[in-house]
């Protein structure tokens, strides 16, 4: 063989050499798996990377240090060794105590340093991570929609970005960890007493921690958890320890909430947002001229308040342009000339739209069924006929309101209880009322 293909073999020899050098111990090892929920399994590698895939939520665990407890994570023999956790799409929550202790002195998961959870992840339970000591490293997807109790109880979180789809942080969340500071989104209507800021313990509760600052918009639940329980406890320990706690209550203002800004997803109605199922109706019957309504004070609409058949008839007056009635004839004795209501009953006779309960009274202050909203729309447009087939099994043919549904059902007005669901006899709420004359009106 010449020099020239010696060389040539040498030199394959030593690139096959060096490829297979390099590729042993690339694929991580699995040491164990097993079950974690219904339909969950879990693995465990040989770098310290458990990940956890399938679909469902896991199973909730206990304490695996406490004498008695059989409910233990089949992974709680690795807790020593466990470095990063990674839950796959598909999974939909992480369970309680799946990778938390009770003892934060040192038994628990305390090789934990990294948590990645995908966007499929709607909740957190309580004391999920609890005591893991060393865990630095928090992802959270976008998804995810409440944190349990004690979720991140004495880890060594210092920072943490909380997704825009996050509604709930329950109380002392991230009690004791080493974060400064925290960015609530306009997303979240519930905070726990003690969810954020809270560093060490004291009779009466968890003290607020010195220059802790609170980001977030105004209006929104961020700057009430501040100024309802951050700030007031925050005094109240200073004045009560006083002695004790001299050195680390220094001055008035070392806790601060920050605002952003007005809150983006509000209204006029501090019980209404934006992205609301009736955020979009709320706004349009304010904003509409006339006004079809103002809320029931300043500063709330009461969505979820049953609306009653004055206010249904109103505001369908009000959003036809509050056309004065041809006559005077009120056959109702509850309905009086100077009420709120009164022009809008006598047009809703004049032109059809009801007959009242009886032919003496309206009852305008009992609440409007869904079944008498739908049927008042219909007659104001003229009883159009429907369109479509009828989906629900509680809207039979020969039912005063059967048409009316099929109506509003084909024109997108409703789309029921459920599937298959109408619940004629259900009071319509506020928003309910005010969204069906939107997608009617609109």
């Amino acid at each position: 063989m010449s020099t020239s293909g010696n060389r040539a073999v040498i030199a394959f020899c030593f690139a096959l050499c060096l490829l297979l050098a390099l590729n042993v111990g690339v694929g991580a090892a699995v040491i164990d798996s097993g079950a974690c929920g219904d339909n969950l399994t879990w693995t465990l590698d040989d770098t310290g990377t458990l990940t956890v895939s399938g679909t469902g939520a896991m199973w909730d665990f206990e304490e695996g240090s406490r004498s008695g407890n059989t409910n233990t994570a089949s992974w709680w023999s690795y807790r020593g060794s466990i470095r990063a956790v990674r839950v796959e799409n598909g999974v939909t929550g992480v369970g309680k105590r799946a990778f938390g202790s009770d003892d934060v002195g040192g038994y628990g998961y305390t090789a934990l340093r990294s948590v990645s959870l995908s966007g499929s992840v709607r909740e957190i339970r309580e004391c999920a991570f609890m005591g893991a000591s060393g865990l630095t490293e928090v992802s959270l997807a976008e998804g995810l929609k409440t944190i349990g109790r004690a979720a991140f109880w004495s880890t060594a979180v210092a920072e943490i970005r909380l997704p825009a789809t996050l509604t709930s942080v329950a109380d002392t969340a991230f009690v004791f960890t080493r974060m400064r500071e925290v960015t609530i989104p306009p997303s979240v209507t519930h905070i726990g007493n003690g969810a954020f800021g809270c560093n060490f313990p004291c009779e009466g509760g968890y003290v607020p921690s010195n220059g802790f600052t609170i980001y977030g918009y105004s209006g929104t639940e961020a700057e009430r958890y501040y100024k309802n329980w951050f700030l007031p406890k925050y005094t109240e320990m200073k004045n009560y320890y006083a002695n004790y706690y001299e050195e680390n209550f220094p001055a008035d203002g070392t806790v601060r909430f920050v605002s952003l800004g007005a809150d983006p997803n509000g209204t006029v109605f501090s019980d209404v947002k934006k992205n609301d199922y009736f955020g979009a109706a709320v706004i349009w019957a304010v904003d509409h001229k006339p006004q079809i309504t103002n809320g029931t004070d300043r500063t709330h609409f009461s969505p979820n308040a049953v609306c009653t058949r004055a206010q249904v008839v109103t505001f369908l007056w009000r959003a036809k342009g509050e056309p004065e009635p041809k006559g005077t004839r009120n056959p109702f004795t509850d309905v009086k000339p100077g009420d709120y209501f009164y022009k809008a009953v006598l047009w809703a006779v004049e032109n059809g739209v009801t007959e009242g309960m009886t032919k003496t009274s309206f009852g305008p202050n009992r609440g409007c069924t869904r079944a008498q909203v739908v049927t008042f729309l219909h007659r104001a447009e003229g009883k159009p006929a429907a369109a479509g087939k009828n989906v629900f099994t509680d809207v039979k043919p020969g039912a005063w309101y059967y048409d009316a549904v099929l109506w509003a059902a084909g024109k997108g007005i409703t789309k029921g209880t459920s599937a298959d669901r109408f619940s004629p006899n259900v009071t319509c709420t506020r928003g309910q009322t005010v969204t069906f004359l939107y997608r009617d009106l609109k």
